[in-house]
């Protein structure tokens, strides 16, 4: 066993894509293969399972990845130990925050980071200004909502994943559906925010392709402005699972019946990053907080 094979595993555990985790390591599949089934023999155990068209990883994978990410970052502290530690104190990790994660989305990041114990600096911006903050090195770390994408050159996880909703006015005659089709989107007007093209690829492809006309969508500045749209006219807003017990006052959540990709929060960083370990560590602490459900919103929603 050795850290190559460690961080081989680690990034398939991650993208649970055997091609993205090669591409990921700068190496090539076979490689990252080769890698994954030594370590699986050496251990004794499988790490990953197909469950239909989909890579999934084992009980013992999942335990392998706890356990081979904590070797890895004794690793980098351990290196970080004999270098100096002059001006490291005023060098807090910078996190970029999406706007969304900030405005409507079913749990308080901000919150989450209240009882860490290393500095953190906050900014924020839209999703695709996250992604690009770490990619320009201006980020350690980014913390997006979007629903499944690629983020090339960086290393990424899926932190959480929400279901996905449609938000409509409570006089429209879709608020008398539990759910709706997205072929009956066709006929009303569909609110977007600016960062719809990287947030939302998968929604805006699935609707082309059940004949949704590209004029029917509108894009909007703001949060504010989208649910005045949605309460007033005849038109459909993107939901949040935030809203789900507290949905804005006039309007009522839809569900999709035949669309069902989540909105996911990743964690993105680089991993050639000086700080990737401290971003790592930051993520674990993110994700320990969110499954405890410690940090979950229960503000009703303006």
């Amino acid at each position: 066993m050795n850290i190559s094979q460690l961080e081989y595993f680690l990034a398939a555990s991650r993208t649970l894509n055997f091609t993205q985790a090669a591409n990921q390591m700068f190496t090539s599949r076979q490689n990252l293969s080769h890698a994954i089934r030594y370590l699986e023999k050496e251990l004794g155990v499988r790490l990953f399972a197909q469950e239909g068209n989909s890579l999934v990883l084992t009980v013992a994978g999942h335990e392998t990845a706890r356990r081979a990410q904590k070797i890895l970052d004794e690793i980098v502290s351990l290196k970080e130990a004999f270098q100096s530690d002059e001006g490291k104190e005023h060098q807090p990790l910078k996190v970029a925050l999406g706007q969304n994660s900030i405005n409507c989305a079913p749990y308080d990041l901000p919150s989450a980071l209240k009882d860490y114990d290393w500095d953190v600096s906050l900014s924020e911006y839209s999703c695709k200004q996250c992604y690009e903050a770490v990619i320009e090195d201006r980020a350690d770390l980014a913390l997006i909502d979007c629903m499944e994408r690629d983020f090339p050159a960086c290393e990424s996880s899926v932190i959480l994943s929400n279901r996905f909703y449609l938000l409509a006015s409570k006089d429209s005659a879709l608020a008398e559906q539990s759910t709706i089709r997205l072929v009956d989107l066709s006929r009303h007007r569909i609110v977007l925010l600016p960062d719809y093209e990287f947030q939302l690829r998968p929604f805006i492809d699935a609707c082309l392709a059940r004949g949704v006309n590209f004029r029917s969508f509108d894009v909007i500045s703001n949060i504010g402005f989208m649910l005045m749209t949605v309460r007033n006219e005849d038109a459909v807003g993107i939901g949040s699972a935030a809203f789900e017990e507290n949905t804005p006052p006039g309007t009522r959540l839809i569900g999709i019946s035949d669309f069902k990709a989540p909105m996911n929060l990743y964690a993105v960083h680089k991993k050639s990053s000086p700080n990737a370990a401290s971003a790592r560590r930051l993520i674990s602490h993110i994700q320990e907080n969110l499954h405890a459900d410690k940090i979950f919103r229960t503000q009703p929603a303006q």
